[in-house]
């Protein structure tokens, strides 16, 4: 994931003296160990398999913690999201006697997540990824994170803000599964189509399950000229992207702190989205109660004049600044 790994450069920039060992437990789908810009990275290859399997994953990350402590002492274990992860890492934590933080990043405050309690112990070892989130995880188990921890960008990896002409109307941007709603998209596609923007350029990257879907859905509503499908799009190129669209658009149901948004504020795009990016007002950003809403505001704002400026809600070295401190005081 983009904003994980910007994460470990950022936090090695900040704090060189630290080394960085990273247990991948799903992705890629190969087991390996490599090195990626000076961090040792241990690949189980789990592929997200369910069942039996699963145990096994757990097992070879904990065995690969271990290892890397024999080699290298291990001084804390940083977990991503509530999930075989952070149990795998409860266990290298007690075995090792060493403090474990674990960073929710989006479903895994939802009700139902079979690792929270797996996961969870007295200590105080779990930070939300935004206020959002931690309202979730009360509402989902009557419980608040210790940390609030928001996720942030790197803005050294962004090219120059495009100040002059965009050519792309709607930007989005994220996997094609059922959790993005991506059939609204289209849909704001087609409604902008048919009143008043018959020429609306709109891109979309993204692969997943409903890719066949949702390219059928484009083609039965004859927008094959409106909307194109960037398929899978490397980060970088999802940034140039973002920086020649006027509008990004966001229509997933839920969000931990959708990195995206934070990305395309800071590429200079107006944002409509159904899910709030802060607890407080944010510069071009829209949030939308619903469908209509979103309609409604994305034709007044493909009708104005844009001024294209960077905003800024939170950078990645406050992120990894405040999980150092956090680490280092537990």
């Amino acid at each position: 994931m983009p904003a994980v790994q910007q994460f470990i450069l950022c936090f090695q920039r900040i704090y060189p003296e630290t080394k960085i060992s990273v247990v991948s437990l799903h992705y890629p789908y190969y087991q390996a160990s490599y090195e990626w810009h000076n961090v040792s990275v241990y690949s189980i290859g789990g592929r997200a398999i369910p069942g039996f399997r699963r145990g096994f994953t757990i097992l070879n990350s904990i065995a690969k913690g271990l290892l890397i402590n024999k080699r290298r002492k291990v001084d804390a274990i940083l977990s991503f999201w509530i999930t075989d992860s952070a149990f795998g890492g409860k266990i290298i934590s007690r075995l090792l006697n060493k403090p474990q933080l674990i960073w929710m990043h989006g479903q895994d405050a939802k009700p139902g997540n079979k690792y929270y309690k797996l996961s969870r112990s007295k200590a105080p070892n779990l930070a939300a990824i935004s206020e959002f989130q931690d309202d979730v995880l009360f509402k989902s188990y009557g419980e608040r994170a210790n940390y609030i921890i928001h996720n942030g960008i790197n803005g050294e990896a962004f090219p120059k803000i495009n100040e002059g002409h965009r050519e792309v109307d709607l930007y989005a941007a994220g996997y094609l599964i059922p959790l993005k709603q991506y059939h609204l998209f289209i849909e704001l596609v087609k409604f902008l189509k048919e009143n008043g923007h018959p020429n609306i350029n709109a891109k979309l990257s993204g692969i997943g399950s409903l890719e066949d879907e949702l390219k059928q859905k484009v083609k039965d509503l004859g927008l094959e000229k409106n909307l194109e499908f960037l398929g899978k799009t490397p980060h970088d190129e999802v940034l140039r992207w973002m920086n020649n669209s006027k509008l990004f658009i966001h229509t997933s149901n839920y969000e931990g702190h959708s990195t995206v948004m934070l990305e395309a504020l800071y590429s200079g795009c107006k944002i409509l989205s159904f899910i709030p990016v802060a607890s407080t007002p944010v510069d071009n950003f829209y949030l939308c109660r619903d469908m209509d809403e979103m309609i409604e505001s994305a034709q007044k704002l493909l009708g104005q004049k844009h001024n294209y400026s960077r905003v800024k809600v939170n950078e990645m070295s406050d992120s990894v600044q405040k999980v150092y401190s956090i680490l280092k005081s537990i």
